[in-house]
């Protein structure tokens, strides 16, 4: 986490930019930070408190099928395959405790997550909450 993140101003920024990008995962948030005895675990969890990180994921994908590898140094990566069920099943890459580099729905639905090639960092969630999300895992 930033040393920013670790002041109450910090705190209320991230609890702001979640709510203001991710309203319905705000359950979800409370839920998991519940079951955590830290005080900083909903700050955490936002993911709006982490340092900022670019990487490159090469993917590629048609008729149907999507290649990806993942250009992470293996110390770098969770390398945990997850299925969950928060509100549909979902089977994807977990990244950052509780998000996804890339995931399917049980309606077959298929997110990955890549850089977008702008290394502008600023003030945001981290990305892995959208795959989890568009897939409907959380």
């Amino acid at each position: 986490m930033t040393e920013e993140s670790r002041t109450s101003e910090g705190a209320d920024r991230a609890q702001r930019l979640f709510e203001a990008h991710m309203p319905e995962l705000l359950p979800v948030l409370d839920r998991l930070a519940g079951q955590l005895d830290r005080p900083e675990a909903k700050t955490f969890l936002t993911l709006a408190t982490l340092r900022p990180f670019f990487s490159g994921c090469t993917q590629i994908g048609g008729s149907g099928n999507l290649l990806r590898n993942y250009d992470f140094s293996p110390d770098e990566c969770e390398g945990t395959i997850v299925s969950s069920h928060f509100l549909r099943p979902v089977i994807g890459m977990q990244d950052a405790a509780w998000g996804l580099l890339d995931g399917m729905n049980d309606a077959g639905l298929a997110v990955s997550l890549t850089f977008g090639g702008r290394f502008a960092p600023r003030p945001r969630l981290r990305h892995p909450h959208r795959p989890a999300l568009l897939v409907g895992d959380v």
